[in-house]
């Protein structure tokens, strides 16, 4: 299980219950996007997104300027900017597809 507050992702051990590991954001969470057949997981960050493992591992990061909104679809996430053009991020592998 985890848990995104602040600045950090918990991960959480059910059995017995205790906070095995925390994963510093270095940036404010925001989201968890879970996107359908990939072996990780995503955070969505006040200036980031990152993919975490299910142990917590980074296994990439793209940071951004300051995320004002974003929509998933599929495996695409669409990020709008505050000083910044539109990015589009593809959670598979962390690459930048543009605006």
């Amino acid at each position: 299980m985890f848990i995104g507050h602040n600045m950090e992702v918990a991960v959480l051990g059910v059995a017995p219950p205790e906070v095995r590991r925390t994963v510093d954001l270095q940036s404010v969470f925001w989201a968890f996007l879970n996107p359908i057949g990939l072996w990780h997981f995503c955070v969505v960050c006040e200036t980031a997104v990152i993919a975490l493992s299910p142990e917590g591992d980074v296994g990439w990061r793209i940071d951004t300027d300051l995320i004002v909104d974003f929509a998933e679809k599929e495996t695409v996430v669409s990020l709008r900017l505050d000083d910044a053009a539109p990015m589009r991020i593809d959670l598979r592998n962390g690459r930048v597809l543009g605006g």
